[in-house]
């Protein structure tokens, strides 16, 4: 594909079966950033908020029985 543009000349259109390839090569690398970011960052930022929410119910019920 590297090789198809360096063919190309200035002012000249790409053949349209490249720009296809180009296009759908693009969409799976944003598939795969956006998974990646599912699975990774959102996951992780979820499980912290979660843990906070379940120490945060915890914590008055500690303090209460201690009073």
């Amino acid at each position: 594909m590297e090789n198809n543009f360096k063919n190309l000349g200035q002012g000249v259109n790409a053949p349209e079966d490249l720009k296809k390839e180009v296009f759908k090569s693009l969409e799976t690398f944003r598939l795969v950033a956006d998974i990646l970011d599912l699975f990774t960052t959102k996951y992780t930022l979820t499980e912290l908020e979660l843990i906070e929410l379940a120490t945060q119910k915890e914590a008055p019920e500690s303090s209460d029985k201690n009073n």
